[in-house]
């Protein structure tokens, strides 16, 4: 009988995006770099989640423009306050941000994008 008592859990991505295509898009790039995903259509859905398993979550991928009361900048700026070791990308096709916030981490990247923009992002950040 074979055991799997020696392989790690997979590292875990939450992907935020209302666009249906976008979020099928990150979340099979995440899954052929080795994360477990969760999707969420909206920061309001996904909030709660990120607070519960916070500890288990290296990247959390999000589109800034989203319906709901929380847009997908705030949700970014929580995390990266409240969750330092998590990795944050924001992502948008109608805003600009600079490429990196140095004052929380955060990762902005401008859509369109091609699954080796998120790769190169990721690269080294999901054998934890």
């Amino acid at each position: 009988m074979s055991t799997n008592r020696n392989i790690p859990p997979k590292p875990l991505a939450v992907v935020i995006d209302d666009e249906f295509i976008i979020r099928e898009l990150a979340t099979s790039v995440l899954e052929d770099m080795n994360f477990e995903t969760m999707g969420f259509t909206t920061a309001d859905e996904a909030i709660g989640f990120i607070r519960q398993h916070h500890d288990a979550i290296k990247v959390v991928y999000t589109d800034i423009r989203m319906p709901g009361r929380l847009d997908g900048e705030a949700l970014a700026r929580e995390v990266a306050q409240r969750y330092p070791t998590v990795k944050v990308i924001i992502s948008s096709g109608h805003v600009r941000l600079q490429e990196q916030d140095p004052r929380d981490g955060t990762i902005f990247m401008a859509k369109p994008w091609a699954p080796a923009d998120l790769k190169r992002l990721l690269e080294g950040n999901n054998d934890d």
